[in-house]
């Protein structure tokens, strides 16, 4: 039995926009494309960062098959969805089929949910003086001492 060492390529494309919670387009957000069928070929999610008008092209050069796409934009509080800290089991993220039939998908990938902000001081209980400040961003904490 002889086995092939050529496989036809079959390229699609994806293409969209990156929306916040109120349908604004929100520019600069990196948005990724994760397939879901497993091969060494695709082991890695691809990626592009939404122009400012926030859509997003990734050139094509996808093989048929299915994707899932989320995005994150840690400079405005929207964190890696895929991180488990962050992840929100009850939603889905938007999925894409790329077919022979349907080569290529337009779609919306809406940033939803923003991590945390939370800020206070530590004040001596006798003096009242401030000791220090504090702001917590998801994960990030950022600690001014006096």
């Amino acid at each position: 039995m002889a086995y092939s060492q050529t496989k036809e390529k079959t390229l699609g494309e994806i293409t969209g926009s990156e929306t916040d919670a109120n349908g604004n387009l929100v520019p600069g957000a990196t948005v990724y494309a994760v397939p879901q069928e497993i091969s060494f070929e695709n082991l890695a999610p691809r990626s592009i960062t939404a122009n400012g008008a926030g859509e997003f092209d990734f050139r094509g050069g996808f093989a048929f098959g299915t994707y899932k796409l989320y995005a994150k934009k840690e400079s405005d509080d929207y964190p890696d969805p895929s991180d488990n800290f962050y992840a929100n089991p009850k939603r889905e993220p938007p999925t894409v089929e790329l077919t022979k039939d349907h080569p290529a998908s337009t779609i919306t990938v809406a940033l939803v949910d923003r991590a945390a902000v939370l800020t206070g001081r530590v004040v001596d209980a006798n003096s009242g003086a401030v000791e220090s400040e504090a702001g917590f961003h998801g994960r990030r904490m950022e600690t001014a001492i006096r």
